[in-house]
């Protein structure tokens, strides 16, 4: 059986903040209740994002994830540049991602730690680096 997997991914991602209201609108429709208004969806977003950023395993960070925390709390408007560095010797392959989506609740905390688990992430978030 042949397998591959993730064991390293360098993400550089400069914003000058335009692009990401219209993003969190449309994911913030999908949380919302029908014929709820229609700005609620950038905050359904937002927190959704922020509990996912807050369920994510503490000790998979190198240096913590208050940089991840900041840039969060930025959005919709973030401008800047953000810079993430996954490291992984064994790997992220299909098989462990599926595995991950397969659980009950695959955002929660333990759903997290188990995809994550021999993972280190470095990130970092410099606000107002934007092009």
């Amino acid at each position: 059986m042949l397998g591959a997997g993730v064991t390293s991914l360098d993400l550089r991602l400069v914003t000058d903040g335009t692009l990401a209201r219209p993003v969190m609108e449309a994911a913030g429709e999908r949380l919302l209740p029908e014929g709820a208004e229609r700005f609620s969806a950038v905050t359904a977003a937002s927190e959704a994002l922020a509990g996912v950023v807050a369920a994510l395993p503490g000790d998979a960070f190198i240096g913590g994830k208050a940089e991840l925390e900041a840039l969060v709390a930025a959005l919709p408007q973030a401008v800047g540049e953000f810079t993430l560095a996954l490291r992984s010797g064994a790997g992220i392959g299909a098989a462990r991602v599926a595995l991950a989506g397969l659980q009950d609740d695959p955002l929660s905390a333990a759903a997290l730690a188990r995809l994550l688990q021999g993972v280190t992430l470095t990130v970092n978030w410099r606000p107002g680096a934007g092009p």
